[in-house]
């Protein structure tokens, strides 16, 4: 930086420093004073054995002239220096009748800042921006609205009582429902800045478009992390991602039971941690010492390796269905013939191709009984479906009549459908009407695909002839029949018993990485997010918040501290004053 820049950017009157030319005539003064001239008396030989002592006290006497010459210059420099009135930037306090709070609850806030956090640096100065209407915004996952225009004190304690989340963070959204929450004011951002939803910049400056001042207050600091990225859980074997966010190589162990390994990770680098996933719940560890501790575990939730038990109640054994239920590894597949129909303890119970007179009223009263208590039925539709007396069991009324060829509409897509393709068949029973929900339905609203609820279990009645239909040749038929057999008895796909932080579960949003115990299953939800574990903001942050640094230099306005440079000069001639009277010369 030029002198002269650096001069104007330090002092209000920089010619002031003229002033420090009188340093001259004193300098000069210094040089030019008469020096003491060495004569020899014999009266005073007598001294000389004193002579060391003697030198002792010149050399006092020296330094005394010498520290009198330095007081005199400091002085003068303390004064042309106050002349020239210096002063330091402050932040401008704006009073404002409102004041909205954007605070950073995000899983990167947990980064250790010494003894403390981020979060709780942030807490403290979002008390300090309080004004005298406050509202408070906070940014997780999702940007929610805390308090609006409550009083200094009532924000205070809810702030006290916030804890920080482990999700990512929707710091943009946070900050644009804080400006919609206030008509004018300021909107104050408190956060890391490790942002990973919209920019907070183009945020700040849609605010800033409606008259709102928007102050950023950046908490980070440089830390070192090494964390569980990404988690790829399968119901055999899993992966995990594991990166080294330090600009160091770094060393971690990784663990899961009783099976662990040793990483070593370059600056920077990804890898990756193979592993049979095991049953039940589990938590994979990695052993690192670093500044975030959110990303160091994660948990796992599987299915128990159990198969489902099912039961295939038929006079036709070979049908594309009985291929394609022993074809699945999940389910274990009894073949019964009625009338002889054993006792029903089965988890799926599956009712196609039988003689309608050889199915017994004890055995439809028992498959009942069993869906009552929790287990699954399936009923596949044949011509003389409507001679055997189902009562409650079947869900879907039918009209007596033949249906012919017609395109299968998907009516729900959900997990178990998304991905298949029913295509066309060319005969179906049609139906008046369907008492639970419609999976698929022919061209004239007859239901062909419908599921209930059944006390405790469930029943799904296909109504697609397999052999008017080209879905039985598809790809799509077995891993449809795999999935309602997971879908009637309950058995959750191992994909949705892992979950980011931040996802929700019916309408209820789980913010904490663990697992959460539910009547049927157990679900695991983890951080798992890459630039959230980066708790280092990267160049382009950092040159963000340089920007709105300079932008909110207006809000700064110069503190002179002339005085402070008077009163120092006015001490050190106070101690000149007292040095002279202890040297004997006053």
């Amino acid at each position: 930086m030029p002198l002269g820049t650096w001069i104007a950017a330090h002092f209000l009157n920089p010619f002031g420093l003229y002033a420090l030319l009188s340093l001259i005539p004193l300098i000069l003064l210094y040089l030019i004073r008469p020096k003491p001239k060495r004569q020899t008396i014999p009266s005073l030989m007598f001294f000389f054995r004193n002579r060391e002592k003697s030198r002792l006290n010149s050399f006092l006497r020296y330094i005394s002239r010498n520290l009198l010459f330095l007081m005199h210059f400091l002085a003068i420099t303390l004064l042309a220096i106050a002349i020239a009135t210096p002063y330091i930037l402050e932040r401008q306090k704006i009073t404002t009748e409102s004041t909205a709070i954007v605070l950073d609850v995000s899983a990167s806030m947990q980064a250790k800042e010494g003894l403390s956090t981020r979060f709780e640096q942030a807490k403290d100065a979002a008390k300090d921006a309080l004004g005298k209407r406050n509202t408070l915004v906070i940014a997780g996952a999702t940007a929610e609205l805390l308090a609006k225009d409550q009083s200094s004190s009532e924000v205070e304690n809810i702030i006290d009582s916030l804890k920080p989340k482990d999700t990512p963070t929707a710091l943009g959204e946070a900050i644009l429902l804080a400006g919609d929450s206030i008509d004018r004011g300021k909107v104050v951002v408190i956060s890391d800045f490790i942002a990973t939803g919209s920019d907070p910049l183009i945020a700040k400056k849609l605010i800033e478009a409606k008259g709102i001042i928007v102050e950023f207050i950046d908490v980070a600091s440089p830390a070192e992390n090494i964390g569980i990225i990404d988690l790829i859980v399968n119901e055999e074997n899993s992966v995990a991602y594991i990166k080294n966010y330090n600009n160091e190589p770094a060393s971690a162990t990784v663990s899961i039971l009783d099976i662990s390994k040793r990483l070593e990770l370059a600056p920077g680098s990804i890898e990756t941690f193979h592993f049979t996933t095991p049953p039940g719940t589990t938590e994979l560890r990695l052993n690192a010492d670093d500044d975030f501790s959110v990303d160091n575990i994660a948990y796992i939730s599987a299915p128990e390796k159990k198969k489902i038990k099912a039961l295939l109640i038929t006079n036709n054994k070979e049908s594309n269905l009985y291929y394609a239920l022993i074809s699945s590894p999940r389910i274990s597949l009894e073949v019964v013939e009625p009338p002889i129909v054993p006792h029903i303890a089965h988890d799926l119970v599956i009712v196609s191709n039988v003689q309608a007179r050889l199915l017994l009223k004890e055995t439809i009263n028992e498959i009942s009984d069993a869906v009552a208590a929790g287990s699954g039925a399936i009923i596949v539709a044949q011509d003389d479906l409507s001679a055997i007396e189902w009562e409650e069991l079947l869900p879907v009324a039918l009209s007596g009549s033949k249906g012919g060829e017609t395109k299968i509409t998907k009516q729900i897509v959900n997990k178990y459908t998304e991905d298949i393709i029913f295509g066309s068949t060319r005969a179906y029973l049609q139906t008046s009407s369907a008492s639970g929900s419609v999976i698929a339905s022919a061209q004239d609203n007859s239901s062909l695909i419908v599921s209930k609820e059944m006390g405790k279990g469930k029943v799904l009645y296909y109504g697609i002839f397999d052999s008017e239909s080209s879905f039985r040749t598809t790809p799509w038929y077995p891993i449809f029949w795999d999935n309602m057999a997971r879908f009637l008895v309950g058995r959750e796909d191992i994909s949705q018993l892992n979950k980011p932080t931040g996802s929700f579960i019916g309408t209820e949003r789980h913010d904490d990485a663990g697992m959460v115990n539910l009547q049927t299953r157990t679900v695991a939800f983890n951080l798992l997010n890459e630039k959230e574990s980066n708790v280092n903001q990267d160049i382009t942050v950092q040159e963000t918040l340089k920007q709105v640094a300079r932008e909110n230099s207006a809000l700064q306005r110069p503190r002179p501290i002339d005085l402070a440079f008077v009163l120092f000069t006015f001490l050190l001639i106070a101690l000149e004053l007292l040095f002279i009277k202890f040297r004997g010369d006053l």
